[in-house]
């Protein structure tokens, strides 16, 4: 579980091991109580495949949710009635399509791209097979302290792309790094800085819109060893110095910044299966390391194992076979 700035309880639940006639009920009851009250439906339920891992700050709720199967979710004028969540939704989609049926029609969203939606306003969503999305729950209270806004009336479209949108795609990468091991540094009121600089264009000199873009082109530079406080700086707009103060207000300096970032991708490569053919020092090179050796102390140093270890412990990895076998 990652170490995050505000304590976070962390909740995984799946159908895999629940019975085939039970797992759509299970998965609308878990839905239900943790997130939003849904009513959930598929063609063949029997067959439903879900996963989830809610993260729960004070004011936020994050979440990694996968369903490989289609699912049909639905909430009512009734249930929210009966239930009002009094919360915000942004759903960024990483794989798989949703259809979005809504008062103007019928919107298909697609990896790379933001669903806003206000969870007190009816709407009926389908999930494609291979579904998976990163959602970010905000309470109403705390929508409106950072962008103004009461309510949402109608949903909201936005690209979270590369070259696109640098503060969504900034959110959505801070909304993936309260997953990842180690200390991710995500905390409720960075997200909400974000969520406000989404909302607020005109605010383009607030430092957060800044903090954002800076993010954002570092963490699509991390294989290129000579990115520095400059070019960084440079891509932004502003002045070292100013970026210095920017990222130093967030908790980080630009090097432990970066450091950062290459060591949780180095991690997360060394963990997925689809880069078991590189070696730790391709992988090191990737990731914007010029010295193995360095990249091997700086890893070890950050997580308290070698990336050998993670390599050896990663999910279909002969040493990983072979321990399972021995089990």
């Amino acid at each position: 579980m990652p170490m995050l700035m505000t304590p976070a309880t962390a909740t995984t639940f799946s159908t895999l091991e629940l019975p085939p006639d039970d797992r759509i009920a299970h998965w609308q009851e878990h839905l239900s109580q943790s997130l939003l009250e849904l009513q959930c439906r598929s063609l063949k339920p029997a067959e439903f495949l879900g996963t989830t891992v809610h993260l729960q700050l004070t004011h936020t709720l994050l979440s990694h949710i996968k369903t490989p199967t289609p699912l049909v979710i639905e909430r009512g004028p009734k249930m929210i009635r009966q239930d009002a969540a009094d919360a915000i939704v942004l759903q960024f989609v990483l794989a798989g399509e949703v259809f979005v049926f809504h008062d103007e029609g019928i919107r298909t969203v697609r990896p790379g791209q933001l669903l806003v939606c206000d969870a007190d306003q009816p709407f009926i969503g389908g999930f494609s097979a291979g579904y998976r999305e990163l959602l970010l729950k905000v309470s109403r209270h705390a929508f409106q302290q950072s962008t103004g806004l009461e309510r949402v009336d109608a949903p909201l479209f936005k690209s979270f792309a590369p070259r696109h949108c640098a503060v969504a795609r900034s959110l959505a990468e801070r909304v993936k790094d309260a997953f990842l091991p180690g200390d991710g540094q995500v905390s409720d009121a960075e997200l909400l800085r974000l969520v406000g600089a989404i909302w607020r264009p005109d605010a383009e000199a607030h430092s957060s819109t800044y903090l954002a873009r800076a993010r954002s082109f570092i963490d699509s530079q991390l294989g290129d060893d000579r990115m520095c406080a400059a070019t960084i700086a440079a891509a932004v707009g502003i002045s070292p110095r100013h970026l210095s103060r920017i990222l130093s207000h967030a908790g980080e300096t630009v090097p432990q910044y970066v450091l950062r970032r290459r060591l949780d991708t180095a991690r997360n490569m060394l963990e997925h299966r689809s880069y078991a053919s590189m070696t730790i020092g391709e992988i090191a090179t990737r990731c914007g390391f010029r010295s193995s050796a360095y990249f091997s102390t700086a890893f070890t140093t950050r997580f308290g194992l070698r990336p050998s270890d993670i390599r050896r412990m990663a999910p279909g990895s002969r040493a990983s076979s072979r321990l399972s076998q021995t089990a």
